[in-house]
């Protein structure tokens, strides 16, 4: 879902979002056997120490989506692409085990709640001389 928004000819906020629309619409088609595969993914897949695998295939994308639309002036550029991915993944993830964990959860308009959410919190901030993009945490150079 992810690389057929990034694939898309729009800007980053509206692929971010339609990720999340994707995903609500997706789930809520077949919520009982989608929550009974992603649990079972969960299960399987999981090794302790390292990110849940099928998390980890997804930052790549959103932080090519997000540092586009840095380059466009379409996502705040004063903060790392990859933090940013980091922050959407890990909204639009919680909102998924929140659900997981609660199969009454509302899923669908927690995901359309956070892609709202999301979108306006990575627009570019309209402060004049805004700092330019910091590391992610972690990443900064040494003196």
């Amino acid at each position: 879902m992810v690389d057929a928004q990034r694939a898309r000819s729009a800007s980053a906020l509206v692929r971010i979002a339609g990720f999340a629309e994707a995903v609500a619409s997706e789930l809520g088609q077949a919520r009982g056997l989608a929550r009974d595969v992603i649990l079972e993914l969960m299960r399987t897949g999981a090794r302790q120490g390292e990110a849940h695998p099928y998390l980890a295939g997804v930052y790549a994308p959103f932080t090519a989506i997000l540092r586009e639309g840095q380059e466009q002036g379409e996502v705040r550029g004063d903060l790392d692409a990859t933090f940013l991915a980091e922050v959407v993944v890990g909204a639009l993830n919680g909102s998924v085990t929140s659900w997981l964990a609660d199969p009454d959860y509302p899923l669908e308009e927690r995901l359309h709640q956070t892609a709202a959410f999301l979108t306006e919190a990575i627009e570019p901030r309209s402060t004049p001389g805004a700092a330019p993009a910091r590391p992610s945490p972690g990443k900064e150079k040494k003196a």
